[in-house]
């Protein structure tokens, strides 16, 4: 993940696809290696390894 201190923007692997996600609404903002809810284009808020691990376990297998 990379994230620009200017305009709030992470560049994150979503299921493998890189996505540009909006990150201005955590503080404070998310590290390389960190899980986050995100919906359309927002990073909503900080998940542990276990929560995000549980709420991708109905989509199958993760890449």
């Amino acid at each position: 993940m990379t994230v620009s201190g200017t305009d709030d923007l992470a560049q994150v692997d979503v299921a493998g696809v890189l996505r540009d996600i909006n990150v201005g609404l955590l503080a404070p903002p998310p590290k390389p290696g960190e899980y986050i809810l995100i919906h359309c284009g927002f990073a909503l808020e900080m998940m542990t390894e276990d929560q995000a691990r549980d709420a991708l376990a109905p989509f199958g297998p993760q890449p």
